[in-house]
């Protein structure tokens, strides 16, 4: 039973973020990345894969641009993905402010749910005219301006979400889709590093991603914090330089 004292999550934020986390769990499933062991590891048809792939690396930049990124949409769409995640591409590569407005409120109409529709539209109120924008964020003291600037980027962040998996499980039964869908290598690619950014969150507050940056830097504490996380880090040529001058000069442990 609730009461005035307790809230639903969904009165704080997006009510069909569940879904995002059920399409979330189900992209693990399919990965065949087994979690319930205490251990982050493969199952035996998935290392059966890589092996006839030669193990080839996990970690690789890619140097993402507007052509990169239209192609990937396009190739997305082909996979059986709305034709509404262009308006995620259009969005970031609006020059003006009408623009970039028009592009928020067609994801957010977009949208299958309803509840979530009018969420979002309450949320971004703020975006309607470039001066309601900048009073939005100015009118707050510092430590309120940084909460509000995160409270923003993860709520941008769920609404893309939802806009890409528009019709996830729409596809769900089309073997042809399913095939194209589970491309195996990318498929673990991406999976293990979206996992192994969760339990470096969890574990050293900071995403794998965000130590790995640190450490190419030459923050000797995020290597290390890195490797503990992920072991398959030792592929890439720059860490192992890395490793290798820590080595010479010491490194401490305890």
């Amino acid at each position: 039973m609730q009461t005035k004292e307790t809230s639903s999550w969904k009165e704080k934020g997006d009510p069909a973020f569940d879904e995002i986390i059920k399409i979330y769990i189900d992209f693990i499933d399919m990965s065949h990345i087994n979690v319930n062991s205490g251990y982050l590891c493969l199952d035996d048809d998935s290392l059966n894969f890589l092996k006839k792939e030669g193990y080839p690396s996990f970690h690789k930049k890619i140097k993402f641009d507007f052509e990169y990124n239209k192609k990937l949409t396009k190739d997305i769409i082909k996979l059986g993905a709305s034709n509404d995640i262009e308006y995620i591409l259009k969005f970031f590569t609006a020059k003006k402010f009408e623009q970039k407005k028009s592009y928020l409120f067609k994801m957010i109409n977009a949208l299958p749910n309803k509840e979530s529709k009018e969420y979002y539209k309450t949320f971004f109120d703020f975006f309607e005219t470039e001066e309601k924008l900048e009073s939005y964020f100015n009118r707050r003291p510092e430590r309120d301006r940084k909460r509000c600037e995160y409270d923003v980027g993860m709520n941008f962040l769920t609404l893309v979400n939802q806009v890409m998996y528009k019709g996830y499980w729409d596809t769900e039964n089309d073997e042809s889709i399913k095939r194209k869908r589970l491309d195996r290598l990318n498929l673990t690619k991406i999976s293990l590093s979206e996992v192994f950014n969760t339990v470096s969150s969890i574990t050293h507050k900071k995403s794998l991603d965000g130590l790995l940056e640190e450490a190419e830097k030459g923050n000797d504490e995020s290597l290390f914090k890195a490797i503990q996380i992920d072991k398959t880090l030792f592929d890439l040529d720059w860490l192992r330089k890395r490793i290798r001058k820590v080595l010479c000069r010491g490194f401490k442990f305890f």
